[in-house]
């Protein structure tokens, strides 16, 4: 189902000043981007895989993840993108086709710029241009992180990187202890990780046997020591008696 006219009233000039792309960019230029206040609600399509590209988007409020499936209907999670986030840049810009799905977490409001509309105001306004590199730069720095995890790192090890992203947005507890909330299902943490839930469920009772973490109950998780979970995940040196399984 598309995306909705949002209900309420949104100044998008100033919304899109508050944006990476279009900052140090006049006014007179946000007023001619025309951008469209679109409205969705959660697990709504903002764009699908495969189709054309008509426009680029600046999330104004709320959350959405972009997505790709498979012939059998997995996914893999490539970002999460909230307030401020541009999604959908290149395949506006070279008239290409939607490389991912864009799906809502949360009611959210989103920009839209349409293609034409954006091209113009690059070729006009070098600043934003500028702007587009550096953030396209970014999403290929992520791109290649994402890589260099499903090829580098087994799920043992992606399911604690994951959990250190979680960590890195929890209440600091005493010394190097985190105390997190799973919100995420396991079969949306398998789309985060590239596997699947059976495997995830598998690596968190592997991380919980080798004492680096701690379930209580289905949606609560205590980390004893990140660094360890750090150590064990790849990011820093390997224990030489903590080594991941095969």
């Amino acid at each position: 189902m598309p995306a909705s006219k949002a209900r309420r009233s949104v100044d998008t000039v100033a919304a899109l000043e508050r944006s990476e792309l279009f900052r140090k960019i006049p006014r007179s230029v946000l007023k001619r981007a025309a951008a469209v206040v679109r409205e969705l609600h959660p697990n709504q399509i903002l764009f699908a895989q495969g189709e054309y590209a008509t426009a680029v988007y600046v999330v104004f409020e709320g959350e959405l993840r972009c997505v790709r499936q498979d012939a059998k209907g997995r996914e893999q999670v490539l970002a999460i993108s909230r307030a401020g986030a541009l999604l959908a840049a290149v395949p506006a810009l070279d008239s290409g086709k939607f490389y991912s799905t864009a799906i809502a977490n949360t009611v959210s409001l989103v920009l839209c710029i349409e293609r034409k509309t954006m091209q113009k105001l690059c070729m006009e306004e070098p600043q934003l241009l500028w702007n587009l590199v550096r953030l396209l730069g970014n999403t290929v720095r992520r791109y290649a992180e994402i890589i260099e995890t499903l090829a580098l790192r087994n799920v043992d090890q992606r399911v604690a990187q994951f959990l250190l992203s979680l960590c890195e947005q929890a209440p600091r507890d005493e010394g190097y202890c985190r105390n997190l909330e799973l919100r995420l299902t396991q079969p949306e943490m398998a789309a985060r990780v590239g596997s699947t839930r059976e495997v995830v469920c598998r690596a968190l009772a592997h991380l919980e046997k080798y004492g680096l973490l701690e379930m209580h109950g289905p949606h609560r998780v205590r980390i004893p020591d990140t660094r360890m979970l750090r150590r064990f995940a790849g990011i820093e040196r390997a224990l030489t008696d903590l080594e991941p399984p095969v």
